[in-house]
């Protein structure tokens, strides 16, 4: 027989926040975005001056309830008040240039719990000493432990600014994706000005460097401009840059490799600021860039000739250009897209598992009470489950040592319908 898993769905990305210029005047200042209502609302959160920028993440319960937020520079608890030892995170470097406005790596940060605890969270911050040139390279990936249900919910920083990584990395594009065994994750960080990954495993042990991969296309130094995103089912790693293009990959959760590499050149001029999401049903890649948005088909046996526009700037201001930028699904479903900008507006996709125009994305679609600045906050999947029953039995196999290697292994056609060939290269 086959043992049923039964998950929990927990709701640890169903606050959001985001701001600009806090302290100005009520226009500006901190917004949560929160999806524990059957739809999304906004609001005004006062009685702070935190801002945020491009480095935005935050960490809800289980339940969904709010408990802190992160701009890198510090830990805001759920007062709104700087948690205890939440100050001084990326501390050196470009901390005191950045640190008025929130740290400025777009995708800088993301908060994984740690595997088998309900009050511990990881804290994954890029670091840079850049200034005045922005957007040349992070140098450091730190982590910070978290206990969230410290001081009766309002948490504590246990050890903070820990280097995991010291090495010329991305300036930004950092992400996560649950390992095959449902419990521990993988960290995927590129290289700066190469095709180079560091793959960090996160375990009930804490984090820590599993391996580096080189593979795919060689990217551009200039790499500030993009976005990396896992698909929701894991299976598909995507990068997408504006010099560099377009890099798919699919993902091994079992051993944290990337493989079947693919590479799309942008439809359009280099320099643009891109943006990228991946559609609930893990099939559509949305790919943003200034003023237009373009669908991929991931399953299509030529992804690039798949391409649709399905969203052109229609030239909408809210003080400035609400042109396109960053992309997160949500927990609804929908994908929210920021723009270019500073305003009061975000983009929907409404349908994104839906082919062509049928996504329907509705620019300006989600109206905020202030102006914010740039980057939704970074989460994974949380809620993706373990791989199927035999595929990656961390009992049995272990994902250091696999007894087959996927990488020499073609298997096709994908999708198959009578025939399923496999073949050991």
């Amino acid at each position: 027989f086959l043992p049923l898993t039964l998950l929990t769905q927990v709701k640890y990305d169903y606050n959001w926040f985001v701001a600009t210029n806090s302290g100005v005047n009520q226009d500006y200042g901190l917004t949560r975005i929160s999806f524990t209502e059957s739809t999304p609302f906004a609001e005004k959160v006062f009685g702070n001056n935190i801002d945020l920028d491009m480095s935005n993440s935050s960490w809800s319960d289980s339940l969904g309830e709010f408990r802190y937020f992160t701009n890198g520079c510090v830990i805001v608890n759920s007062k709104y008040e700087i948690m205890e030892n939440g100050d001084s995170i990326n501390i050196g470097g470009d901390h005191d240039v950045y640190c008025p406005y929130g740290y400025l790596i777009p995708q800088g940060t993301i908060i994984l719990p740690k595997a088998g605890s309900d009050t511990v969270q990881y804290l994954f911050h890029l670091w840079s000493d850049d200034f005045p040139v922005w957007g040349t390279a992070a140098l450091k990936l730190y982590f910070t432990e978290i206990n969230s249900n410290h001081n009766s919910g309002l948490g504590k920083v246990i050890q903070k600014n820990l280097i995991l990584i010291d090495d010329t990395l991305s300036f930004g594009q950092f992400t996560a994706v649950k390992h095959a065994n449902g419990k521990d994750w993988w960290l995927v960080m590129p290289e700066n000005s190469n095709n180079g990954y560091y793959i960090v495993h996160l375990d009930e042990d804490g984090p820590a460097l599993d391996h580096q991969q080189y593979i795919g296309t060689v990217q551009d130094g200039r790499d500030w401009g993009g976005q990396a995103v896992f698909s929701p089912d894991g299976r598909f790693y995507v990068r997408a840059e504006g010099h560099s293009g377009i890099e798919i990959f699919e993902f091994d959760r079992c051993r944290g490799k990337l493989y079947n590499n693919r590479h799309i050149d942008l439809p359009f001029e280099e320099g643009r600021l891109l943006g990228v999401a991946i559609s609930g049903n893990s099939r559509y890649l949305y790919v943003s860039a200034g003023t237009v948005l373009i669908q991929y088909d991931l399953l299509a046996a030529d992804i690039e000739a798949s391409a649709h526009t399905v969203g052109e700037y229609d030239g909408f201001q809210s003080w400035l250009p609400t042109t396109f930028y960053m992309m997160q699904i949500g927990p609804d479903g929908k994908i929210y897209m920021t723009t270019g900008n500073g305003t009061n507006v975000m983009h929907v996709i409404r349908q994104p598992d839906l082919s062509g125009i049928a996504c329907q994305f509705e620019q300006h679609a989600f109206q905020l009470p202030r102006y914010y600045s740039f980057a939704p906050p970074n989460f994974p999947n949380y809620n993706l489950a373990p791989a199927p029953y035999g595929y990656c039995d961390s009992l049995l196999l272990d994902a250091k040592n696999p007894l087959v290697d996927i990488e020499n292994i073609k298997i096709y056609p994908n999708p198959a319908q009578d025939v399923l060939t496999v073949e050991l290269r």
